[in-house]
């Protein structure tokens, strides 16, 4: 359950090789942060800190680009400090694909980087995928097992928009159970 010490895969806040555990204090976010598939199995740890740590908080409040938030050009003194903390935390709240340049990773671990060989044991931020914070942990033994399960994904729910103004048109079918009327789209091959 914890990243394996010797192996550890790139992460948004630990470089290749250097194990960093990720976890968050809501069991929803952590499922949706391992972007499980319908019908897969989850296990999910309940963990407690063996001693206090000292975290780095980037899980900032305020929402920049809302209706109503001032431009950029306006912004003064603590607006300006609460906005660069805010790119910060986005940065690491924005959910990446497996696929994704690893090179994309650089600043984050970088900024993790820098907070833990100051003697921080870790890093908070907010998550985009839940409604939880994720917690970055630098030390795996800060943490003990106090329970775990398995659980099964039996629905995810999305949200989606239209990005940008231009419709792609597409191959489309009917089956022989629809009257025609329902819209249906197909992946193209």
């Amino acid at each position: 359950m914890t990243p394996l010490r010797d192996k550890a895969r790139e992460g948004r806040v630990n470089p290749k090789g250097i194990p960093c555990l990720y976890i968050s204090d809501d069991m929803t976010t952590a499922i949706l942060e391992v972007r499980p598939w319908i019908g897969s199995f989850v296990t999910v740890a309940k963990l407690a800190t063996k001693h206090a740590l000292t975290l780095v908080d980037l899980s900032v409040d305020v929402e920049f680009g809302e209706a109503g938030q001032k431009p950029l050009m306006e912004l003064k003194g603590h607006e300006i400090e609460e906005f660069v903390w805010w790119c910060v935390n986005e940065a690491f709240s924005v959910p990446v694909t497996r696929d994704e340049d690893r090179a994309d990773y650089a600043p984050t671990q970088f900024i993790a980087e820098a907070f833990r060989s100051e003697g921080h044991d870790g890093l908070l931020y907010k998550s985009d995928l839940g409604t939880g914070t994720n917690l970055a942990l630098f030390d795996l033994d800060a943490v003990e097992l106090v329970s775990r399960q398995i659980q099964r994904i039996n629905q995810i729910q999305i949200q989606h928009s239209v990005c940008g103004g231009r419709m792609i048109e597409g191959d489309y079918w009917e089956s022989e159970h629809t009257d025609g009327s329902d819209d249906k789209y197909i992946l193209p091959e």
